[in-house]
């Protein structure tokens, strides 16, 4: 997988693409965009390796929920949130799922991932 489309940005807490900045959510939302909408979890996490330059595992990107904080991932292509607790504030919050696994290690871009890659500019 070509990680072209990720190249000249930093990894960030915020999406911020006039600052340079991206999160790794948006990250695999946009490796997915440039492979055509969909691939397979392992050439992703592979490709943020390779533009990280370290070897994290990116396993939490690919649940749909994790540690309370995570679930960009979504059951099917019209599910466009979860609602997560926060343990450390008590509260429950709305995690958009950007993407949605379609069959074993193999992810596609959702609706509300679509959503997002106009929100990006694509």
């Amino acid at each position: 997988m070509d990680n072209k489309i990720l190249s000249g940005l930093r990894n960030d807490q915020k999406t911020d693409l006039s600052k340079g900045t991206i999160r790794n959510a948006d990250a695999v939302l946009m490796l997915l965009h440039s492979a055509g909408g969909v691939a397979r979890k392992g050439e992703i996490k592979k490709a943020l390796q390779d533009w990280s330059g370290n070897n994290q595992t990116y396993c939490y990107l690919f649940k749909s929920y994790w540690n309370e904080t995570h679930g960009f991932v979504g059951n099917s292509f019209e599910q466009s949130s979860f609602q997560i607790f926060n343990s450390s504030t008590s509260r429950y919050f709305t995690r958009r799922t950007y993407y949605y696994r379609t069959s074993r290690g193999k992810y596609s871009i959702s609706a509300e991932g679509f959503k997002r890659l106009r929100e990006l500019g694509f």
